[in-house]
């Protein structure tokens, strides 16, 4: 005869108080992470595992009095509160991830923890009720408990699904985690159609999985506090870098570009030395660009994202300066759009445009390059495509990487986890394409 579950009183009061204490540690991770991050999946997750912790640790300690009502209230009152817990976790996977506004997450988590007493007590009420009801009807068969664990293990292989496919769309590294014990509970709760929870006294193998999705996902929320942590840390002190540059070196460099302007536009027709009025203009863009530069490190320090129109400026800007500083013809040419771009893009976009460009000059001895910022299918990457109509050079004649701002072009483009390639042919110019994706590597 094969055995479903082990009468042992002491086991299943252990399992079922460890359960409990990581359920409650889930709960208040949940809450802190919710409260740094303001992602509701953070909060819902803490919320449903330890109300099935609470309601599994409410059985386990109740004394058995041996009659079969008692069971029946317990494996139902598991069923309700399991049922319930799991629907508001499943729904909450379902929805569109959206960030709580900061002034709003501790009313949401209040509700929350008031919602999670009023499910506990709706749970145990239904189950002292319905009880009697379902002695009644069952009649010594258990096919209407197995129908309830079955919808209930319905509930989390479409939640376990769900997580799966948020795992592979997003870069999230915790949603793999949260599909992993989800994928524990989705088998543990399967195993309840031969042993349902609620039975006092018994340890199943059920018991045992859940236990280690307890501890799957209380590692995870660890993590993912810890994460949201160095994050908070790194964002402060982003910022902080960000106000000391705006306030010193962007303001300096923006008086030095009205200074430079002012004088350009007096030396106009006066008598100056053969070419200082062009070294002057020269000056003057190159203050520009600086200017540019250092607006585009504020912004990437400040904020995640930028918007798209603010990427398209700094290239049109960057190729107008170029252009001018090296007297030669650089057409740009976009095609297609984002709706927001990593704000780290900018500054690899115009450090690739500037290795470049300067190269097909100095090296190539170009006279036209034309540059094409191309937004690939699906909007998650661009192509910049650098061509000039210089000397070019024989394939294999000069490895890629064999030049310091090459080689430091491809490691800036592979760390986020872009990729560059060199086409030429001696006489005929040379072809560079970088690509790289429009938001930054998770």
């Amino acid at each position: 005869m094969e055995v479903v579950a082990v009468h042992n009183a002491r086991a299943a009061v252990a399992i079922a108080a460890t359960t409990g204490v990581l359920g409650v540690g889930l709960l208040q991770l949940g809450v802190l992470c919710f409260h740094e991050l303001g992602r509701i999946i953070d909060l819902v997750l803490g919320l449903s595992l330890c109300l099935v912790a609470l309601a599994t640790l409410l059985l386990a300690v109740v004394p058995a009095d041996g009659s079969e009502l008692q069971v029946i209230s317990g494996v139902t009152f598991a069923l309700i509160s399991r049922g319930i817990s799991f629907t508001v976790l499943a729904v909450a996977l379902m929805l569109r991830p959206v960030v709580v506004p900061l002034s709003y997450r501790h009313r949401i988590a209040a509700l929350a923890l008031v919602f999670g007493l009023v499910v506990v007590a709706l749970s145990g009420v239904l189950a002292i009720l319905l009880a009697p009801s379902l002695l009644a009807v069952l009649d010594g068969g258990t096919l209407w408990l197995q129908l309830g664990n079955l919808v209930v293990a319905a509930i989390l292989v479409l939640a376990t699904c769900r997580a799966f496919i948020v795992a592979r769309a997003t870069r999230d590294a915790f949603m793999p985690r949260l599909a992993l014990g989800l994928l524990l509970l989705c088998f543990s709760q399967l195993f309840t159609l031969r042993q349902p929870f609620g039975v006092a006294d018994y340890v199943s193998f059920a018991d045992v999985l859940q236990l280690g999705a307890y501890l799957v996902l209380f590692l995870s929320l660890i993590t993912r506090f810890g994460d949201a942590l160095v994050e908070r840390a790194s964002a402060e002190e982003r910022l902080r870098i960000s106000r000391d540059l705006h306030d010193g070196l962007a303001q300096d460099l923006s008086l030095l570009t009205v200074r430079l302007t002012q004088t350009y536009e007096a030396s106009a027709g006066a008598a100056m030395a053969p070419g200082f009025s062009e070294k002057l203009g020269a000056s003057r863009r190159l203050a520009h660009v600086a200017q540019v530069e250092a607006r585009q490190a504020i912004t990437a320090l400040r904020a995640r994202t930028m918007a798209w129109t603010e990427l398209e400026e700094t290239v049109e800007v960057f190729c107008e300066e170029a252009a001018q500083n090296y007297e030669i013809e650089i057409p740009l040419t976009i095609e297609g759009r984002a709706t927001s771009v990593a704000s780290d893009l900018a500054n690899d976009v115009v450090r690739t445009l500037n290795e470049t460009i300067s190269n097909a000059v100095l090296h190539g001895r170009a006279t036209r390059v034309d540059v094409v910022l191309t937004v690939l299918p699906g909007a998650e990457s661009l192509r910049l495509t650098v061509s000039d109509n210089g000397h070019g050079f024989v394939p294999g004649g000069r490895p890629l990487g064999t030049g310091v701002g090459l080689r430091s072009l491809v490691e800036r483009l592979e760390r986020r986890g872009g990729s560059l390639r060199v086409d030429s042919t001696l006489s005929h110019g040379t072809v560079i394409r970088a690509e790289m994706p429009v938001q930054a590597r998770g």
